[in-house]
C-alpha cells in the first residue's frame, strides 16, 4: 500500500480502527452495475512457500424481468504466515437488489455486507538475530522467538441498508434511458450496522508476557478486549437529478437532507448509547469533456461543539494536452473511541477525553497525456495530531502538524519496452508522523502481441524503494497501530520478476516475490517486529464472463 498520507474515511462516531478499511465492503463503496447481458468477474492467486497464502474474489451481476438487478461481491484470503501462530483469514461479502416501479419513478435498492477479519496473533518477533546463522545462511522463521503463542483477534461486521426513492416530478422523456432518473426526488433510507472487536491471550505467565502487555492489567488466566457497536440510522432527503451524461454514465444532482443515528456501545464494565443528528449534503455537475465539480459533507446539530466534515473536487481538461484537478477537505472530528478508552478484562485501564482533531487537506493534480506525465501536491495542517505511544495510550501534538507530499508519475514507452515510475517524496513538521521521505516504485517490462493480437505478454521486474524511517508497531490488544520505541529504523529494497498475459477477457500471471532475499538474508519491515515476506512463487488469474 502506498506510504501517502492523506485523511481516512470516517463518520462522526468511529470506533477508531482502520487496518482494514481497503478491504471491507460498505454500503458507500458498493457498486451497483446495470449490465445488458449477465457479467462475472473471478480473480484467484496463490503462492508457494511457508506462508501458503490464497486469495479468492468475485463479482456477479445480473438483470432479471420485471427491472430487477442482482449484484454479489464475494472476496475471501487465507494465510498460514511465515512465522508460528500467524495464521489469517479473511472473508468479504456483500449483495444489493435494485428494483425500479412505475416506469421506474420509484426504485429501491436493498444491500447486505459481511466483513470478518481472524488473526492468530503472535505479537511480531521477539528479535531477527537468530533469523542470520553462519556463512550467511538463514535459519527457518518457524523457530524465531514469538511474543504471544495462545492470543488472537476477530473484527466482524455486518449491515442492512434500505433505500427508496420516489420521483415526485419527472422530467424528459420518461421511456428514455438516459432521462430516466430526471427530476426531483424524495428518498428515504434506513440502515441498521453491527461490528464487534475481539482481542484475547489465555496465557500470560512470563515477564516477556508483562514487557509486550506494557504491564497493564494483566492476569495469568488471560487478557481480554472486546466491543460491541450498533448503529441505527434514517435518512430523508430531497434530490434534484439532471440527465445524464452518455459517455460517463452519471447525472448532475444536488441532494440534501437529514439524517438520525442512534448509537449502542458495549464495552465491558459499561454500556452506553447516544444520538447523532446531521445535516448532510451532496451534489456534482458535469460538463463532458471539459470541466466537472463535486461536493458533499454533513454537519452534526446537537453537538455542542462544531463537528463536520466537508469536501469538494473541481476538474478540467483541455482536448488532449491537459487534465487538472483539484481538492479540498475541511474537517473537525473527535478522536476515535479506542483512542481514548481502554478496557481490559472489563477493567478500566484508561479514560481519557480527546481534543476535536482539525484537519485540513488540500491540493491538486495535472496530468500531460502526450508525454505521460502526472504531477500531485498533497498537503495536510493537522491541529491535534492524534496517535498511540509506546505505551499504547493516546497523545495528541498541540498545534498544528504539517505533512507535505509530492507525488510524480511517469511512463515511457519505446516499441516494446516500458518504463513506469511512481515517485513519493513527504516531509512532516513533528517525528510523530513516522512516514519515509522518500517511497518509489518502479516497473521495467516488454509488452509484446502475438496470433494476430489476439495473445498480450509483459515480462519485467518491479522494484520498490523505501528510505530509512522510524516504524510504526502493531498492537492487536489495542487493535491498532502505534510508535514504538526503538524500532527498525533501515530503509528498504525489494524487487519481484514477472509475466503476464492477456487473451481476450482473461488475465494471468506469474510472479517470483523479493528475489533480493535469495542473496541478502536480513529481515526487511514496513512495520516493527513483523518482517516482510520472504522469497516466494506467486500465481493468479483474472476472467471476465460477460455474456
Amino acid at each position: 500500500m502506498s506510504p501517502l498520507i492523506k485523511p481516512e474515511q470516517r463518520d462522526v462516531f468511529d470506533m477508531g480502527i482502520h487496518a482494514f478499511d481497503a478491504y471491507s465492503f460498505t454500503f458507500d463503496n458498493f457498486k451497483f452495475y446495470k449490465p445488458q447481458t449477465p457479467y462475472t468477474h473471478v480473480r484467484y492467486g496463490t503462492s508457494t512457500g511457508i506462508r501458503d497464502d490464497n486469495v479468492f474474489a468475485g463479482t456477479l451481476s445480473r438483470t432479471f424481468a420485471k427491472n430487477l438487478t442482482v449484484n454479489v461481491d464475494y472476496k475471501r484470503f487465507n494465510q498460514v504466515g511465515e512465522f508460528n501462530h500467524d495464521r489469517s483469514r479473511n472473508t468479504n461479502f456483500a449483495v444489493g437488489f435494485e428494483k425500479s416501479h412505475w416506469k421506474n419513478r420509484f426504485k429501491t435498492h436493498l444491500i447486505y455486507t459481511y466483513n470478518q477479519y481472524l488473526r492468530e496473533e503472535n505479537g511480531g518477533i521477539q528479535s531477527d538475530a537468530n533469523l542470520l546463522l553462519n556463512n550467511n545462511v538463514q535459519s527457518s522463521r518457524l523457530s524465531t522467538p514469538i511474543f504471544t503463542e495462545l492470543a488472537g483477534s476477530k473484527l466482524k461486521s455486518w449491515g442492512v441498508l434500505l433505500n427508496s426513492d420516489l420521483a415526485l416530478f419527472k422530467g424528459g422523456d420518461s421511456l428514455s434511458r438516459l432521462s430516466s432518473d430526471k427530476g426531483l426526488h424524495l428518498g428515504y433510507e434506513i440502515s441498521y450496522k453491527k461490528d464487534d472487536g475481539l482481542y484475547y491471550d489465555t496465557q500470560i505467565n512470563s515477564s516477556i508476557d508483562s514487557a509486550y502487555y506494557r504491564n497493564l492489567n494483566t492476569d495469568s488466566r488471560g487478557i481480554r478486549n472486546s466491543y460491541y457497536h450498533n448503529n441505527f440510522k434514517n435518512t430523508v432527503y430531497l434530490s434534484a437529478i439532471g440527465k445524464e451524461n452518455s459517455s460517463s454514465g452519471q447525472a448532475d444532482y444536488l441532494k440534501a437532507g437529514l439524517s438520525y443515528e442512534r448509537h449502542l456501545l458495549k464495552y465491558q464494565p459499561t454500556d452506553s448509547s447516544f444520538s447523532v443528528l446531521k445535516l448532510i449534503a451532496d451534489g456534482q455537475w458535469d460538463l463532458p469533456g471539459i470541466a466537472g465539480i463535486s461536493a458533499s459533507g454533513y454537519y452534526v446539530l446537537n453537538s455542542l461543539t462544531p463537528i463536520y466534515n466537508i469536501e469538494g473536487r473541481a476538474s478540467g481538461k483541455i482536448n488532449k494536452i491537459l487534465d487538472a484537478e483539484v481538492w479540498l477537505n475541511v474537517r473537525n472530528l473527535p478522536p476515535g473511541f479506542l483512542y481514548q478508552h481502554l478496557n481490559l478484562n472489563s477493567v478500566k485501564v484508561y479514560n481519557t477525553n480527546g481534543d476535536n482533531i482539525f484537519t485540513t487537506y488540500f491540493g491538486g493534480k495535472v496530468f500531460i497525456p502526450f508525454i505521460n506525465l502526472g504531477v500531485s501536491l498533497h498537503q495536510n495542517i493537522i491541529t491535534n495530531y492524534t496517535y498511540f505511544d509506546n505505551n499504547y495510550k493516546m497523545q495528541q501534538v498541540g498545534g498544528a502538524t504539517s505533512i507535505t507530499g509530492v507525488q510524480a508519475k511517469y511512463d515511457l514507452k519505446l516499441g516494446v519496452f516500458h518504463l513506469d515510475n511512481d515517485v513519493l517524496w513527504q516531509a512532516t513538521t513533528t517525528t510523530q508522523v513516522r512516514i519515509p521521505t522518500w517511497a518509489t516504485t518502479h516497473a521495467v517490462y516488454l509488452e509484446a502481441k502475438f496470433f494476430k493480437k489476439k495473445l498480450l505478454i509483459n515480462a519485467g521486474v518491479d522494484v520498490r524503494y523505501l528510505s530509512a524511517f522510524d516504524r510504526q508497531g502493531y498492537s492487536p490488544v489495542i487493535l491498532n497501530f502505534y510508535n514504538a520505541d526503538g524500532a527498525n529504523s533501515s530503509s528498504m529494497f525489494t524487487y519481484d520478476a514477472f509475466i503476464s498475459y492477456k487473451i481476450r477477457l482473461l488475465r494471468g500471471f506469474v510472479r517470483v516475490d523479493n528475489i533480493n532475499n535469495i542473496y541478502d538474508k536480513k529481515a526487511q519491515y514496513q512495520i516493527d517486529r513483523y518482517p516482510i515476506d520472504k522469497f516466494a512463487i506467486k500465481f493468479g488469474f483474472d476472467w471476465i464472463f460477460n455474456n
